[in-house]
């Protein structure tokens, strides 16, 4: 169905900024965090991103049961079906994983949740510009998502953040099957 691959597409953009991706080096180090706040740190930071996981199956499953003749066009179906009840998961895992950091985060931690903060606030305006019927304007957004959602990747590698790794484009698209 033309739907479902196309809404596919769209939550893959809009949660790959939560996933995987291949490494960089990176000569920062944490002098002032110890090894086992650090430790402590990626552990929690992994179980949010495994949380994160899993909302993106329910996120999938549920859009496989939406009728999209419901919505008047693509734009609307993707910006009300998908992007706006993605937005509360990505906020409340950014939330929860700026916690975990707290004040005194390890460098690469700090890269990875940072990245959090412009995905946001090109979430918002993707929902804007759906909403507001800006198609060209929402597409220039998709591709800046998936540009920032290739360094938090990036990023997520370097910290060694395990479950952070683990693309939630291809969570979603499992939990089609």
């Amino acid at each position: 169905m033309k739907w479902s691959a196309l809404a596919l597409a769209v939550v893959a953009f809009l949660l790959a900024g939560c996933g995987s991706g291949a490494g960089t080096s990176s000569e920062l180090t944490a002098a002032s965090v110890s090894p086992a706040t650090v430790a402590r740190q990626k552990q929690e930071a992994d179980a949010i991103c495994t949380q994160m996981v899993i909302e993106a199956h329910r996120l999938g499953r549920k859009a496989l049961t939406i009728d999209p003749s419901r919505y008047d066009s693509t734009l609307e179906f993707t910006t009300e079906a998908l992007i706006a009840p993605a937005l509360p998961v990505v906020e409340q895992s950014a939330r929860e994983l700026r916690e975990v950091r707290g004040e005194g985060g390890e460098p690469q931690l700090d890269g990875y949740v940072g990245m959090f903060d412009p995905i946001l606030s090109l979430l918002e305006e993707r929902v804007r510009a759906g909403r507001a019927g800006e198609s060209e304007e929402a597409h220039a957004i998709e591709v800046q998502l998936i540009e920032l959602g290739q360094i938090q990747q990036t990023l997520a590698n370097q910290a060694g953040l395990n479950a952070c790794k683990v693309s939630l484009v291809s969570a979603f698209a499992h939990s089609q099957s």
